[in-house]
């Protein structure tokens, strides 16, 4: 274990897209993980508590398109040699479901009140299916731990029955060293699973290549339960993501999984694509298969609701490969190629379209490193631009406010959204346009949280930043006047991007000027409504943001002569239009 976590350690301390959250890195960089999500800067500005009196609640997770919340408390031992956690932290899990749940909104601290109120307004408006109480720490897990963590979920199925609805599940975790090391050997390593490991099934057809080895059979679905029972979300580790969860919607995939099953077991084999396993090595024998290191690379979601099925799973039937491959180029283009079957890799199957690899290629001209797929790490230290986080961003500014915040699988999922994003002259210099539009409003937002002493203004604007919808609300509006801003009638706002001179080494300069516009516009924004106007509905409606934007376009037009050194500083960072 101590040279990973060595190596671990080494990776928070040095990684240019983590390291930067200081003590928060640890916690920030297990959530993504264990969540499989992609972005840590998300993390950080939308699920970060801050504050001395944050009750315990160092994270409050609200995520709407995986429809689920989490409440994290973490702690972070600088020495990485602590013999166990602190039990009391676990504990204080019930002062913070208490807390965001139960207390009177009116008598909760201002800096948790926001996350109170978007966490019960998601439960009562039947948002999320499953809530989550964490413990993240880099000490050993504890017996003492897990009581505590069992005594605060039961804190949290209480105050749940305050509210009317359907049952929500209830999660407890303590992620400690040994399963924060888990989640680190599946992010960087091919394999989490190394030992030697028996498939019974029957196995038959063989195909051999000169850098690959693949038999092809069938397994029941016990004996895949079985293996998933025994080594969990590590067999996930080579997959693009792990099991996404079932929701009872006839949309979601893997709950059609789980009631294909039940019901048609016998046309189970028929119905599904079946699992494909990688491995070092593959040996034959008697009844079976042996494989030196085992993952799934494609049916994550088939062994999840396989494990959530009921009746009897020997009657299912699933078609299985197993495939050896040594070559690390190979097997990535295998993983991106097999995974064509779960709406939430739209993005992943996007990743190789005509549009994608010309965004990377300017984006590599411009010194960055186009994130296009979830699994690619980084290869250098050439800043990244993430392409969900992106996406997100310039539904945002181009006015698709709903698609952003609630829909955004449907980004890369719809074909129509896709199309109307990610055109033919979507360049890499609009994108980074709007990324540094992202990264300012961020920088701003932490700014205010430092300020000691802020003033009415300052703290109304960053109640309106930490809603979750939040940051995309603003770039929504600040995309939306882009005509005032520069003065003239912009025909088409894909046209608007950087002058060539602005790259990765010149972005701190488009980051600054774009910033001070953002410091500028944003006391506009909040003027522009009723200070008793609910901030929560605000930020979540498309009709509401088109009305504030026509309001502040005027404004600003009223100010251009007054004020112009902030609209020109930032017209002067953009291409002329014609």
């Amino acid at each position: 274990m101590s040279d990973t976590k060595d190596e671990f350690q080494r990776f928070l301390e040095n990684n240019p897209e983590i390291h930067v959250f200081g003590r928060n890195a640890h916690a920030i960089y297990t959530i993504v993980q264990n969540f499989s999500w992609d972005s840590y800067q998300v993390v950080s500005d939308e699920y970060l508590t801050d504050g001395a009196n944050d009750k315990s609640c160092d994270f409050v997770i609200i995520n709407l398109e995986d429809r689920l919340a989490a409440i994290v408390q973490a702690y972070y031992d600088d020495t990485w040699s602590r013999g166990a956690a602190e039990a009391k932290k676990a504990s204080d899990l019930n002062q913070a479901v208490t807390w965001l749940l139960s207390v009177n909104l009116e008598d909760v601290p201002k800096n948790l009140r926001i996350h109170a109120t978007e966490l019960r307004r998601a439960i009562s408006e039947k948002e999320i299916d499953e809530i989550h109480l964490l413990y993240i720490h880099n000490c050993p897990e504890s017996a003492n731990c897990k009581t505590e963590l069992e005594a605060a979920e039961k804190t949290l199925a209480n105050a749940l029955n305050n509210f009317d609805g359907e049952q929500i599940e209830t999660k407890v975790a303590e992620i400690g060293l040994a399963n924060s090391l888990s989640l680190f050997s599946g992010h960087v390593e091919t394999l989490a699973i190394t030992e030697d490991i028996g498939i019974l099934g029957e196995f038959g057809l063989e195909q051999e290549c000169e850098d690959w080895k693949c038999f092809l059979g069938t397994i029941t679905g016990t004996q895949l339960r079985d293996l998933y029972n025994a080594y969990g979300s590590k067999l996930f580790a080579p997959n693009v993501r792990e099991y996404l969860g079932s929701r009872k919607s006839s949309k979601n995939i893997n709950n059609n999984i789980i009631q294909s099953a039940a019901s048609e077991p016998q046309n189970f084999y028929v119905y599904n694509n079946g699992v494909t396993f990688l491995t070092k090595r593959i040996d034959q024998e008697n009844g079976g298969i042996s494989c030196s290191g085992l993952g799934i690379i494609n049916g994550a979601q088939t062994t999840g609701a396989i494990n959530e099925a009921t009746g009897n799973l020997d009657e299912i039937k699933i078609m299985c490969r197993i495939i050896q491959c040594n070559n690390t180029a190979l097997v990535e283009k295998i993983v991106q190629f097999t995974n064509t079957q779960n709406a939430i890799k739209a993005a992943d199957r996007k990743s190789n379209d005509p549009v994608q690899n010309r965004l990377d290629k300017e984006f590599a001209d411009l010194g960055f490193h186009y994130k296009r797929r979830r699994g690619v790490g980084r290869l250098d230290n050439r800043p990244m631009v993430q392409i969900e986080e992106i996406s997100q961003s310039l539904a945002s500014f181009h006015g698709q406010l709903t698609l952003a915040t609630r829909n955004k699988t449907d980004i890369f999922e719809a074909k129509q959204y896709h199309d109307l994003l990610f055109k033919d002259d979507t360049s890499a210099s609009h994108l980074l346009l709007i990324h540094s539009l992202s990264v300012a409003i961020s920088s701003y937002k932490s700014d205010l949280k430092e300020k000691p002493n802020p003033t009415t203004i300052e703290s109304r604007i960053k109640d309106l930043l930490d809603y979750s919808s939040g940051k995309q609300f603003t770039i929504a509006v600040i995309g939306s006047v882009q005509d005032a801003l520069l003065d003239g009638r912009v025909s088409d706002q894909f046209h608007l991007r950087l002058k060539p001179a602005y790259n990765a080494q010149t972005f701190n300069v488009v980051r600054d000027v774009v910033k001070k516009l953002v410091s500028f516009l944003m006391p506009l924004i909040l003027s522009n409504f009723d200070d008793e106007e609910d901030l929560y509905n605000l930020v979540r409606s498309q009709k509401q943001m088109e009305q504030l934007a026509n309001r502040l376009a005027g404004t600003i037009s009223a100010l251009r002569t007054t004020t112009p050194q902030f609209f020109d500083e930032y017209k002067e960072l953009l291409v002329p239009l014609e």
